[in-house]
């Protein structure tokens, strides 16, 4: 049982990889809200201290008004 888990895993891992950078972002954000925290709780632990999301790599944002030229 434990390799099959193994094996899951790191497809998860892969297919984190394989994601683009914005769909990474997504993720990190979903992971901080309500619906993220219960999702973590249906993924356990064991599966959530292995997958290392990163932070929130925040997009500059854009200038408005006079600050724009």
């Amino acid at each position: 049982m434990a390799d099959k888990y193994t094996e899951y895993f790191l497809e998860v891992q892969q297919r984190y990889r394989d994601i683009s950078e914005e769909e990474k972002n997504v993720l990190r954000k979903l992971i901080r809200t309500r619906e993220g925290q219960i999702l973590a709780k249906v993924l356990g632990p064991n599966f959530m201290e292995k997958f290392k999301l990163g932070p929130v790599k925040e997009e500059p944002k854009k200038k408005r008004g006079l600050a724009a030229r």
